[in-house]
């Protein structure tokens, strides 16, 4: 039993025991591709591993671009809007979120009403089970309503 227990354990080893081998990153150059050979040393390089075995220590680490904090200029070739022409695109965003705003405002004052603070009026057909989740859905609408209202506000502010 304990014989077999060392060979399993050997075994199991013996992967970790090849992965500490020699390694190379070899690139397929497009004479290569072509049917030409190129010998290891020209298109392989050997890759130096760590002393400390980690996930990852033997692949090398590319360094980031850095990202320029100032604004880059558009192109001459980019199309421009004249100031009169945008002005009159923001005055029409506006006001179609001062429309929008307005109406799910309406639209969250019937829900409340309807909603009734948690006590909607009860229709005669309606089972309990029925008003129950007529209930849990006009909840859900209000919270809805009142998430749109506060994000187009939010959006007129920004406009402001």
């Amino acid at each position: 039993m304990k014989r077999s227990f060392v060979f399993v354990m050997l075994l199991a080893a013996v992967p970790l025991i090849q992965a500490q081998g020699v390694i190379y990153e070899c690139s397929d150059s497009p004479a290569t591709q072509r049917g030409k050979k190129a010998d290891a040393e020209t298109r392989c390089k050997k890759v130096s591993l760590s002393a400390s075995p980690s996930v990852g220590a033997d692949v090398p680490i590319a360094k980031k671009p850095v990202m320029l904090t100032s604004a880059v200029a558009s192109p001459a070739s980019f199309p421009r809007v004249d100031e009169a022409t945008q002005k009159a695109r923001d005055s029409d965003r506006k006001q179609i979120l001062v429309d929008e705003a307005s109406a799910e405002q309406k639209k969250l004052l019937d829900l409340r009403r309807e909603f009734n603070n948690g006590s909607p009026q009860r229709r005669l057909d309606e089972a309990v089970a029925a008003y129950q989740q007529r209930t849990v859905a006009l909840k859900n609408d209000v919270t809805r309503s009142e998430q749109n209202v506060e994000a187009l506000n939010r959006e007129l502010a920004k406009l402001r």
